[in-house]
């Protein structure tokens, strides 16, 4: 029955934006996106707020919190886990963990060849992984990655896809030898999709995949210097 179907609240705090959605079962309910940066802090808790009083729900209804993991920003990271683990404590409900290349992966949408999501790591690096559509889902053909820039055609397929909010900024560097740029999915968000998000916890829910609340963390993948 519908009412039976898990309430899931996404959070999306990887990057320059801050991005929440709510959904019942697979049905994307609302979505909230603030398009500015250092702004997470700020907007986030009320954002949720809002988009629970928009949908008609209280927090008591929320059955998990869906995370966009990282690796990304610091600390858009960190208030985005901040809030999650909070909630978790207060309500007794669970938190799914989604990688956020993987998520980058889903919003691209369904792709006959490789996908490659890149996000920028900023001084000359860049963050990577490689997925493949098979039937209805997307599955990882590699370990995410850290490598510098022009070292990322090694890495990645040469027939891949780019995904990823910096495919296009990033496209121009990373020729290969043969002076044959990478095609790039499209189109392409400014951010990861809140349902691509919500779509993968759906799946976690399901298969009862939850995080400690305690223990998570942001996959950071390289240590921290200065803000990001």
């Amino acid at each position: 029955m519908q009412a039976e179907l898990p309430i899931l609240l996404g959070i999306e705090t990887s990057g320059n934006s801050c991005c929440v959605g709510i959904a019942r079962g697979t049905h994307l309910l609302a979505e909230s996106a603030l398009h500015l940066r250092n702004k997470h802090s700020e907007r986030l808790s009320p954002a949720v707020a809002e988009l629970l009083a928009q949908c008609g729900l209280t927090y008591s209804q929320l059955s998990g919190v869906v995370l966009s993991a990282g690796p990304g920003s610091f600390t858009g990271l960190r208030i985005g886990y901040s809030l999650a683990k909070g909630l978790s404590h207060g309500l007794g409900i669970p938190i799914m963990e989604v990688p956020t290349l993987h998520v980058w992966a889903l919003s691209s949408g369904p792709q006959t060849r490789p996908v490659a999501v890149l996000i920028d790591a900023r001084r000359e690096e860049v963050f990577y992984q490689t997925f493949a559509w098979s039937e209805d889902w997307i599955m990882p053909l590699g370990e995410p990655g850290l490598c510098a820039l022009q070292e990322l055609p090694h890495h990645i397929p040469s027939d891949a896809l780019l995904a990823g909010g910096d495919a296009l900024v990033l496209q121009d560097k990373i020729f290969r030898e043969d002076h044959q740029l990478f095609a790039v999915a499209s189109p392409q968000p400014p951010c990861p999709q809140i349902w691509a998000l919500l779509g993968a916890g759906h799946r976690l829910y399901l298969q009862g995949r939850f995080s400690d609340t305690a223990s998570c963390e942001p996959l950071y993948m390289r240590k921290f210097q200065g803000h990001t």
